[in-house]
């Protein structure tokens, strides 16, 4: 017997959870919420320089180091 595997599915599922204290909330939102995206642009546009990378982009900077 063999098992399908939904590689999209996969890796959606295996993804580390990302989220952040939002200072707007003052809650914190999880990736794929209704309120991630449009609060962490708010927060990047206004305190960008000291925000830290969240861990996504950290994954993404060192994907592109190991090309």
């Amino acid at each position: 017997m063999s098992v399908v595997v939904n590689q999209t599915e996969f890796a959606r599922l295996t993804r580390p959870v990302v989220t952040y204290g939002c200072v707007l909330c003052q809650a914190y939102h999880t990736e794929g919420d209704d309120l991630y995206a449009t609060h962490l642009h708010r927060q990047a546009k206004h305190t960008y320089s000291d925000r830290p990378p969240t861990p996504a982009e950290v994954f993404q900077r060192l994907a592109k180091a190991q090309g």
